[in-house]
């Protein structure tokens, strides 16, 4: 497994982040250990190609690490369409509900 540190990430004002970026060889499920000095911490984390995941944020009491996100890529239901294919899902929802709507206008005779 590959793991590089994120050298572009900008941390929010006044706190203090770091990310690293995953690249494993395989799918599966990985544990992930995060330690220093003072503090030992682990997350559980899935690499899949499937719309499977585990939960993102893991958050921890009476250590110096306060929390772990996990991120996950877009999900993009249009992909791979022209044009639409960099969609969200928001505007997949926005364009599939104006479709159904005029449809069942059409076909229930209202103006």
């Amino acid at each position: 497994m590959k793991i590089q540190r994120d050298n572009d990430f900008v941390p929010e004002k006044d706190k203090k982040q770091v990310r690293w970026v995953i690249t494993p060889q395989e799918e599966g499920e990985y544990s992930l250990l995060v330690e220093s000095p003072t503090f030992k911490e682990t997350k559980e984390i899935l690499i899949s190609t499937k719309k499977k995941y585990v939960i993102p944020l893991k958050e921890y009491k009476d250590s110096q690490l306060s929390k772990i996100v996990i991120g996950n890529k877009n999900v993009k239901p249009f992909e791979g369409i022209p044009v639409i294919g960099g969609l969200s899902w928001l505007w997949a929802y926005i364009i599939l509900s104006l479709i159904t709507s005029i449809g069942f206008r059409k076909a229930l005779g209202v103006a």
